[in-house]
């Protein structure tokens, strides 16, 4: 029994490690925790009068990190900080740092974080230009073989946070 508690704490760190991180940072106001919070990508469907209560973005690898486990990270944290609602504003992947590589001018990339902003064209350009492709023209023409480029990707959501705002008797009249 003794052996077999070091191999399976092992095994245990070697399963968190390989399921990714996930970041999460938010900028807002925290109310009493909520439960059964919605998930909107369009505002025009949330059925209710909503005030945004905070940003927020979830981050991680892209490789590692799922579209749906930076949605639940959002959805547990909203609920931690009073929202009703996430409305989703920007659904992202960027390059992550520097592309590794020999050649000179990969040292000379620009590095790009989360708090970088990309539209959905700029996505689609970065991934219809070449990257995360190898290009045999960033190589050294050394006798050596060149080291491919690897590129990294993060994958990002950024979201706010909406309580509904209850009606007050004025506007039910008004609507009525």
């Amino acid at each position: 029994m003794k052996h077999l508690l070091p191999a399976v704490s092992a095994v245990l760190v070697l399963a968190l490690l390989s399921t990714g991180c996930v970041h999460f940072s938010y900028e807002g106001e925290t109310f009493a925790p909520t439960e059964n919070v919605a998930v909107y990508h369009d505002a025009d469907k949330i059925p209710e009068k909503y005030t945004v209560i905070g940003k927020a973005v979830a981050y991680g690898n892209y490789q590692d990190v799922s579209r749906d486990r930076l949605e639940d990270k959002l959805v547990s944290e909203a609920e931690e900080k009073g929202a009703n609602a996430v409305l989703i504003t920007a659904l992202q992947v960027v390059p992550r740092g520097d592309a590794t590589g020999t050649a000179p001018i990969l040292r000379s990339m620009e590095a790009t974080g989360a708090e970088h902003t990309y539209t959905f064209n700029q996505i689609q350009k970065d991934f219809d230009g070449g990257y995360g492709q190898t290009d045999e023209n960033l190589f050294n023409t050394a006798p050596n073989p060149p080291t491919p480029v690897v590129r990294e990707y993060r994958r990002i959501i950024r979201a706010e946070f909406l309580r509904f705002t209850p009606e007050s008797e004025n506007d039910k009249a008004a609507v009525r």
